[in-house]
C-alpha cells in the first residue's frame, strides 16, 4: 500500500493495488510546488531474501520539474503517518 501525504501530515490519497508486485497512485487535482510523502508499505515474500533486486522500489514520478525523492527513516516519517492516519480516520 502507498500512502500520499504533505509534509505536514495531511492525508491526500492511498494506492490502488493492480497485482501483487504493482501499485499505482495518481492524484487527480493540480499539486501545488512543495514537499510531499509518499509511505509506501510492502509486504514482502520470504523468498525475497534469496535475493535483494527482488527488495528494490521502482517510483516513476511524471512533472514538467525535477523532483528529489529523499528515503526518511521511521523516526521521521511515522509522525506524519500517524498523523495522517489520525485525521484520515476521524472523517470516514
Amino acid at each position: 500500500m502507498m500512502i500520499f501525504l504533505t509534509a505536514d501530515g495531511k492525508y491526500l490519497g492511498k494506492s490502488k493495488e493492480k497485482t501483487r508486485f504493482r501499485m499505482m497512485y495518481k492524484h487527480k487535482e493540480k499539486l501545488e510546488k512543495g514537499e510531499y510523502i509518499l509511505f509506501v508499505d510492502v509486504n514482502w515474500d520470504d523468498s525475497c531474501k534469496h535475493d535483494f533486486d527482488y527488495m528494490k522500489i521502482a517510483i516513476d514520478i511524471y512533472s514538467s520539474t525535477c523532483s528529489d525523492i529523499v528515503s526518511l527513516s521511521a523516526e521521521e516519517g511515522m509522525p506524519q503517518v500517524c498523523k495522517a492516519i489520525q485525521d484520515y480516520s476521524k472523517t470516514a
